[in-house]
């Protein structure tokens, strides 16, 4: 919808911008509801902030539906503050929901069951990010009209389809939660009472929450760099890159199935560095890559492995928090990665990637990635 302003290219960054802004605003506010009233895990509290998040990202995407209907019809421009509200409105309600669910993997389940449960979020979380720009590719392919300009307003026939769409599936979920969530029972602690933060589990933790930024900065990095080299060095055009690079997202799916064969057998921190090493390998071939192939083979391999890595990962974090009440609690820790893994790692990694390649050029810009996952893989040492 941003394509129809003046500054497209600018425009779509601030909307990005204010949505990871809203995002972090909605995580703080239900952290402070989650520490003002522990008790909303068993008396149904937790429940309707969910709902409470969900309803936020439904009248965000009504608000898109609005805008996609009117177009540019309106007086001035009045339509970019109503689609910057809708940001809004869908980047609280996703702060607020991210830091439940976070919060559910420790809350609802034993310690030797967080690594599953997260290992299962992180791969549905992926999975959907790599389906939304496959469904609006899909779109652009059926419905791009001939000779239509590709920064028409709002309003047009594709607008009004994925901003339906995407209305439709958020009041999906908010109906299901509504209807079908179960009552949850907060499992007994594992560890007695409260302890300070102190000692080896507080270091864990530490490179825990350092090594998921590091994987942020790293797939976002990736993802924004794709797209520039693809459409700035092979021409490609917006309907194609969305597709080809949420098939690399949604490769995860299948890696992940392999990886369930054999995880058992081998420890998560050895699978973590295998995972990381062949990620260093991807980021070789990247920086080689001179055809748009060669840059899509080594995403193939890069996203995959890092989010399972990633997910890893975060399942030695969730296993490692400390009892309420401590400082290091799930509720305080979540807030912490939230903050520093989207606000420096989602989105330091897209303007450093764009930069660096703008500057340095391809190869220098692989290097860097690859640094950054030497670091994920000298991280994995201290857990």
């Amino acid at each position: 919808m941003a394509l129809g302003a003046t500054n497209a290219a600018s425009m779509s960054g601030f909307f990005i911008g204010v949505y990871m802004t809203a995002s972090a605003v909605g995580t703080a506010v239900c952290w402070m509801i989650l520490n003002t009233f522990p008790d909303a895990w068993n008396t149904g509290g937790v429940k309707k902030l969910l709902l409470g998040g969900l309803s936020g990202q439904l009248f965000g995407a009504l608000g898109f539906v609005k805008v996609a209907w009117d177009g540019r019809d309106t007086d001035g421009n009045s339509w970019i503050y109503f689609l910057m509200a809708a940001r809004v409105l869908q980047g609280f309600g996703h702060g607020m929901n991210d830091q439940v669910m976070k919060c559910c993997i420790v809350k609802l389940s034993p310690v030797a069951d967080r690594p599953v449960h997260s290992l299962n979020k992180f791969v549905a979380n992926t999975a959907g990010i790599g389906s939304g720009p496959i469904l609006v590719a899909v779109v652009f392919f059926f419905f791009q009209r001939p000779h239509e300009e590709a920064t028409s307003a709002g309003g047009s026939q594709i607008s009004i389809i994925t901003a339906n769409l995407q209305c439709w599936t958020t009041a999906a979920v908010l109906a299901a939660t509504a209807l079908l969530f179960p009552e949850m029972k907060v499992v007994a602690p594992d560890d007695g009472k409260a302890v300070p933060a102190r000692g080896h589990r507080a270091v864990v933790l530490s490179v825990c929450i350092l090594m998921d930024a590091l994987r942020a900065f790293i797939v976002s990095g990736v993802e924004s760099a794709t797209c520039l080299l693809l459409q700035e060095k092979f021409a490609w055009n917006h309907d194609s890159i969305g597709f080809c690079v949420g098939l690399t997202f949604c490769l995860v799916v299948p890696v992940y199935t392999l990886h369930r064969q054999y995880h058992e057998a081998v420890r998560d921190i050895t699978l973590m560095r295998l995972y990381t090493t062949l990620g260093m390998l991807a980021a070789v071939l990247l920086g080689a890559a001179t055809h748009p192939q060669g840059i899509l083979a080594a995403d193939s391999v890069i996203f995959p492995t890092t989010y399972l890595a990633g997910a890893l990962n975060m399942g030695i974090l969730n296993s490692n928090v400390f009892p309420d009440g401590s400082f290091l609690d799930a509720n305080n820790v979540m807030l912490i990665n939230g903050l520093i893994s989207n606000g420096v790692g989602r989105f330091g990694g897209p303007v450093f990637s764009r930069s660096l390649i703008a500057e340095l050029g391809q190869k220098a810009y692989a290097a860097c990635q690859a640094l950054a996952m030497g670091g994920v893989l000298a991280g994995t040492s201290l857990l």
